[in-house]
């Protein structure tokens, strides 16, 4: 056999032999060239490669993809002893089928580069994998990974010679166990299997039950909804219950590099694109195409597509557009299944539909696993991980494509290698291997998409069935998530949440208020900006979020991991919309409430009567300086029962500012700095400084702090240290602080009040013009120091 060695400082490779090789027999097969003939023996073949493997000392996957990348003449890698094949000499063995098809599958690799030669490194499974064959009788066929090394000749790529790793995806033949070469082809995985992607669906349709079927919500589809037709190519306006469609979720800014494939719908082209063959492939984005062809290959009729379907006119003239954006939660949720283009790239389409096949042998997409202690021989192929595939996608960092991901009950991914079905049941992904290196499809069971694909949450029956608090838990999840994406107009921050805010609140049995579910709504008030906007997204906030509403800014946001036994509402609000105020009616009452306990109408004066005695039982006086600090703190559960309602007049004023909120409340003039100390760094955002402010009374005393926070540019509360800035406190809520991290810690008269087992105030920092007010920021002050700066009792405006 002939064999070469790799040499970093000459391009043509000098002889060599390897011994390993010529010291093993193996029996001749006409099939095979001389330099193939150990292919006849699977075991001999695999050791051969293993052996190689380990001769060039590289000892995971991970490292050979590092080294082979590098150029050779710099690789701290011995390549002496690897076999080296030059794909001339392979084309030339023309009755060779394992040259025949090795140079085939190098020129789907790459057929437009001159390679020099390339080396094989290792075919798996490997061992473990024979000991299964050993059992197995009369012929059989398998498939296997080639790992090898590509070299290109000096000037290609911009270097001197180099390797660029590769991987060839075979299907082998043996006539006898591990012996009796029959036959090799290319694995061919550059199509989805599209009776496997039916199969799926069938499986979730006929065994999931109510995990995946339309009977956990019930949903209309909006008026005025539409559809392409796939067959006749044009956009119909169903007249009956349409049953089963197929919605598309896809990145707009990558849906074409061409202009005039750039269609959408308008009421001008309506007429046009209602017109059958109006929606030929030519004319669409390269995603629309796939998705209408991947429609017809499994036997489905009708897509939903938002740009074909919702009229992208800049001014709504009949309110349709926002009707359907409004129904977009019943869109997603109605949909036999969600078709997801995830694979960056503009014009990349749906790769593996049949009019989009994978050609590229670089988006292979397999790991390398470890089963084992040994870390050469017990290693074995998986297909890629989900957070590769997926989570790292730009489609996974979109702000709309967010509510898509997490409404459709089943969802097929398009990646740059793979195809995954995933359902609220489980996830289904093309063929992958066993620990014992066979192969099989994967299906594990995960219960929810949250579970199945990592950071995003999902809701499930199951979830819902739980406790109102679970679902709130969900809800707080769900607006961090949404948070960290981006958008291309900001004006859609809440239209693009709207349909999983739908289905929250819907859950919760309360109403929206600018995406805060009403019935907790202390609670959702307590959100936090932990970074800068991701991306500079186009126009501005829509006119009348807010400040109190996370969706005042743009950017990442999150909520603290409080219990839900640990707040307290010692805050009545009344809420401003359409002319009219009315009390907000919240679930919530006080730290010891009970899941099964929380009632909407419930007597909140009630409730606090009876938490104050429970108080006054627990306090313990020589806990805190003075005597039964939790009862004379001026904003107590006792004086907020008497400062409950607001008078006519403040009614009067909170009607002319929609989207008020107006309450009683304890107010005092204070002054924030940063605190140095506790201003750090995000831990998740490397790029985020999250500040800490000291709320201080007028003669600079620490009275409390503000919860870490990235302030934007140009928010009111500077963030430069050594600075004052005045500014009103007031009380929002209270919260046990039990388990509260140090920088809880108060420092009166040079004695650390400890306020283990008792409640402290919540306050908003607000900035206030007139009689309005708007939130700067969340911060704690403790009830004796409350007391120390004398607060009053005011109705505030928080607009």
């Amino acid at each position: 056999m002939d064999r070469r060695s790799v040499s970093p400082h000459n391009e043509r490779p000098e002889e060599k032999h390897c011994t390993f090789c010529l010291d093993h027999d193996t029996a001749t097969n006409p099939k095979l060239c001389n330099r193939c003939q150990c292919w006849n023996d699977l075991t001999h073949m695999i050791s051969c490669t293993d052996h190689q493997y380990k001769e060039v000392g590289i000892r995971s996957y991970q490292a050979w993809q590092r080294v082979s990348r590098e150029v050779l003449a710099l690789a701290s890698v011995n390549f002496s002893g690897l076999e080296t094949w030059s794909p001339e000499d392979m084309a030339k063995a023309r009755n060779c089928l394992v040259c025949q098809k090795l140079v085939e599958g190098l020129q789907r690799h790459d057929a437009k580069s001159k390679l020099s030669y390339i080396t094989l490194l290792r075919v798996f499974p490997g061992e473990q994998f024979l000991r299964d064959l050993e059992r197995r009788q009369g012929p059989w066929t398998d498939k296997f990974l080639v790992i090898f090394c590509i070299a290109y000749p000096k000037g290609e790529h911009g270097h001197s010679t180099t390797l660029e790793p590769g991987v060839l995806e075979i299907e082998l033949s043996y006539s006898d166990r591990l012996r009796g070469f029959e036959d090799i082809k290319l694995w061919d995985r550059r199509l989805v299997n599209i009776e496997k992607v039916k199969n799926w669906m069938t499986d979730c349709e006929d065994h999931h039950g109510e995990m995946c079927n339309k009977t956990l919500f019930c949903r209309t589809l909006p008026r005025g909804f539409l559809v392409v037709d796939v067959l006749i190519e044009c956009i119909v306006e169903p007249h009956h219950d349409i049953g089963d469609y197929v919605a598309l979720s896809y990145q707009w800014a990558t849906a074409t590099a061409y202009e005039d494939r750039d269609i959408m719908l308008t009421r001008k082209s309506k007429e046009e694109l209602q017109t059958p063959r109006s929606l030929s492939a030519c004319c669409l984005p390269e995603v629309i195409q796939d998705s209408m062809q991947f429609c017809r290959d499994i036997g489905q009729r009708y897509l939903w597509v938002d740009r074909l379907c919702i009229y992208q006119d800049e001014i709504d003239v009949d309110g349709l557009r926002q009707v359907q954006i409004d129904g977009m939660g019943a869109i997603y949720w109605l949909a036999t299944v969600t078709l997801v283009a995830s694979v960056d790239g503009v014009g990349a389409g749906l790769l593996g539909a049949s009019s989009r096949p994978r050609l590229n042998l670089k988006n292979h997409g397999w790991r390398l696993i470890n089963s084992g202690m040994d870390d050469n021989f017990r290693k074995y192929f998986a297909e890629p991980s989900r957070s590769d595939l997926i989570e790292s996608s730009s489609w996974n960092t979109r702000g709309w494509t967010f509510q898509e991901r997490w409404i459709s009950r089943r969802l097929i991914f398009f990646c740059r290698s793979h195809c995954i079905l995933n359902c609220f049941y489980c996830y289904h992904c093309e063929e992958t291997f066993k620990d014992n290196g066979t192969l099989t499809q994967n299906r594990d069971r995960d219960m929810t998409h949250g579970a199945s694909f990592g950071t995003d949450v999902r809701i499930t029956k199951s979830q819902l069935n739980d406790s109102a608090y679970t679902v709130f838990a969900l809800y707080k999840e769900a607006v961090s998530s949404y948070g960290a994406r981006s958008l291309g107009l900001v004006s859609d921050i809440l239209n693009a949440f709207s349909g999983v805010n739908e289905f929250l609140v819907e859950n919760l049995q309360t109403t929206s208020l600018f995406g805060l579910p009403e019935k907790y709504l202390f609670q959702s008030l307590l959100w936090f900006r932990i970074d800068r906007p991701s991306s500079n997204p186009k126009g501005n906030i829509p006119k009348g979020i807010p400040s109190w509403s996370w969706a005042s800014g743009y950017g990442p946001i999150e909520y603290r991991r409080f219990n839900h036994h640990e707040y307290g509402n010692i805050v009545r609000f009344w809420f401003s919309e359409n002319g009219t105020v009315r009390e907000v009616i919240e679930a919530t009452c006080w730290f010891d409430q009970s899941d099964t306990a929380v009632q909407v109408g419930r007597s909140v004066d009630s409730e606090l009567n009876r938490y104050d005695e429970d108080t006054r039982q627990r306090i313990d006086e020589n806990n805190l300086p003075g005597q039964g600090i939790h009862e004379t703190c001026p904003h107590n559960p006792q004086q907020a029962i008497k400062h409950r309602r607001i008078t006519d007049e403040s009614r009067a004023l909170a009607a002319k500012t929609p989207g008020c909120l107006a309450f009683n409340t304890t107010v005092v003039s204070i002054r924030v700095r940063v605190n140095e100390a506790e201003t750090a760094t995000s831990r998740r955002y490397e790029t985020a400084q999250l500040t800490v402010l000291d709320i201080n009374d007028d003669e600079g005393a620490r009275i409390g702090y503000t919860f870490s926070e990235a302030f934007p540019t140009g928010h009111k509360l500077p963030p430069i240290i050594g600075e004052d800035f005045r500014c009103r406190a007031v009380v929002i809520g209270a919260y046990n602080l039990a388990r509260f991290e140090k920088e809880t810690r108060v420092i009166y008269g040079g004695k650390e009040l400890d306020n283990e087992g008792k409640w402290s105030l919540v306050v908003m920092i607000v900035d206030r013009k007139e009689h309005l007010s708007s939130r700067l920021a969340i911060g704690v002050v403790h009830p004796f120091l409350w007391q120390k700066v004398n607060p009053i009792w005011e109705t505030i405006f928080l607009v």
